[in-house]
């Protein structure tokens, strides 16, 4: 086994990736059994839910920055360990501010795992950033539909926190296992040439300063922005709008597979295109 074949390290890089997919894709499956073992108001839970999200996201401009010069070992085993013990640690929270640090932290895992591993394999793929984007994408995108099953059969069978638990503990220990395998390139192989005679393509770096004063950077902001708010949305409440329709929870299963599903792919055919 040789690590240092770079299909062998985006392989590593898209399971890290499809072990954080749960955390927000799954999330919607635990609302309405969280109100009712708590009795919380529905509201107040789902605030869980933007903080993680803005923990997420806010976070990455910082880590991108600090897995360059640390390294994804060390970064992603930092990672795992948030991941898992953020979301497995939601089975134990007895108040809503408990709640809340805890999916935060579970957050600041998944931004870890997510930039790193697309990091990381951009830097393998120099030569084809597309197809790795388009390969890593879908791992976050599409990785719950593994998992939705069995984490609403766990729900069903023996409750919400024994299904964060579960899964946090789980998801955590394959993102650290995963994670000692993960290297960045040599140095001249990120700057070599391709091999197959593939047009290299980004051949500058814009500095930081320099992609802030950039009007496209604004342009793909705003509309990731507006592509990505209906989108969470739903996933977010997905689970309380099936009970207000009166849908069962093997429909509010099936939904819940089918959409990253949809969203996986779309990301395979849009990468591509």
């Amino acid at each position: 086994m040789n690590i240092n074949n770079r299909w062998f390290q985006l392989v590593a890089a898209l399971i890290a990736m499809i072990m954080i997919a749960i955390l927000q894709y799954a999330w919607t499956l635990f609302v309405q059994p969280l109100q009712a073992g708590t009795g919380w108001k529905l509201s107040d839970i789902q605030f869980a839910f933007t903080l993680f999200i803005l923990f997420q996201t806010w976070v990455q401009p910082l880590d991108g920055w600090l897995i360059d010069r640390l390294g994804p070992r060390g970064f992603i085993s930092v990672a795992g360990v948030l991941c898992g013990l953020g979301w497995a640690g939601m089975g134990y929270a007895t108040s809503l501010p408990m709640l809340y640090a805890l999916y935060c932290v579970a957050g600041m895992g998944a931004a870890f795992v997510y930039s790193g591993s697309i990091g990381s394999a951009l830097k393998w793929f120099k030569d084809r950033r597309g197809l790795a984007s388009r390969i890593m994408a879908p791992g976050f995108g599409g990785g719950t539909a593994l998992f939705i099953p069995v984490i609403q059969s766990i729900i069903g069978s023996s409750g919400y926190r024994s299904a964060f638990v579960a899964t946090g503990l789980v998801q955590g220990l394959v993102i650290l296992i995963v994670a000692q395998f993960l290297r960045h390139p040599p140095k001249e192989s990120q700057t070599a040439p391709s091999q197959t005679g593939a047009r290299v393509v980004g051949r500058r770096s814009f500095t930081t300063l320099e992609m802030l004063r950039s009007p496209q950077f604004y342009l793909m902001y705003v509309m990731f922005v507006l592509m990505a708010t209906g989108g969470l949305l739903v996933t977010a409440n997905a689970g309380p709008m099936a009970r207000s329709w009166g849908l069962s929870a093997t429909a509010l299963t099936l939904a819940a597979t089918l959409s990253p599903l949809a969203n996986g792919t779309s990301r395979v055919l849009w990468g591509w295109a």
